[in-house]
């Protein structure tokens, strides 16, 4: 099987990912985005490079504006130099913030990874994740441990991490330049955070109005992606039920 060069690999989604990789027999190198010399010498090996680390999140990122910049800008369009030098193969993370890109400092570097791609590089813009691992500052994290205090009247494509892991292995194999720059990988479908909190009779939580910094809906249109032979598997219907049944647990 291939070498593949994965940065991120502790975060949320390099966290189901290296693991489901190492089990497809795929031999993996850890990036460390910071050292340069890691980078240069793990990318003469390594035949595809997934990149995956980066400072998250829309709201952290206010007021944090030259640290998103330099950690997802600048260490970004780094790896994406190498790697055309190198002539590897470069899958990296975007967001559907990117299509909002003008809304805040996450959405804007996003958005500049895009840009400043080159040949045989992928960017795959994920929708609202969620799953193990997620971030504690998430709406399915605090959803799932009943830590949720408000919710907003916004409207999300959410979709699995297993689901995200699917897409990044789905391409792998394929001829970059036969593909467009930058697939939408979602759920297609969204939901009101509101009906969630109203099906689970969640009556506690307060709601309130969105920042201007938020985007109200992320609906993509992942059609392209569709035709390719990709789709979700995963329901959040699902995913709610196991809400469900840990609120009954945690009253007995």
């Amino acid at each position: 099987m291939a070498k593949i060069a994965v940065t991120g690999c502790d975060g949320f989604i390099g966290g189901t990912l290296c693991p489901r990789l190492e089990r497809l027999g795929y031999k993996i190198d850890y990036w460390d985005i910071k050292r340069e010399k890691d980078i240069k010498l793990f990318s003469t090996d390594a035949e595809v490079v997934i990149h995956l680390a980066a400072m998250t999140g829309v709201r952290n990122s206010i007021g944090n504006e030259e640290e998103y910049y330099r950690e997802n800008v600048e260490n970004t369009k780094h790896v994406q130099e190498v790697c055309h030098h190198y002539g590897k193969k470069l899958i990296y993370a975007s967001s559907s913030s990117a299509i909002h890109w003008w809304k805040n400092a996450y959405a804007a570097t996003k958005k500049m990874n895009e840009a400043t791609a080159m040949p045989d590089q992928l960017g795959l813009r994920f929708s609202t994740v969620y799953g193990p691992r997620s971030r504690k500052d998430m709406f399915m994290t605090k959803l799932y441990y009943n830590r949720l205090e408000y919710v907003t009247d916004h409207t999300r494509d959410f979709i699995h991490v297993e689901d995200i892991v699917d897409a990044i292995i789905f391409f792998l194999d394929k001829d970059f330049k036969q593909l467009y720059s930058v697939y939408n990988i979602g759920s297609g479908k969204t939901t009101k955070l509101t009906d969630i909190v109203e099906n689970l009779n969640m009556v506690w939580v307060k709601k309130m109005e969105g920042e201007s910094f938020e985007v109200n809906n992320n609906e993509m249109d992942i059609s392209p992606v569709l035709k390719l032979g990709w789709k979700p598997t995963r329901e959040i219907s699902d995913y709610l039920e196991k809400v469900k049944r840990k609120r009954v647990d945690d009253l007995f």
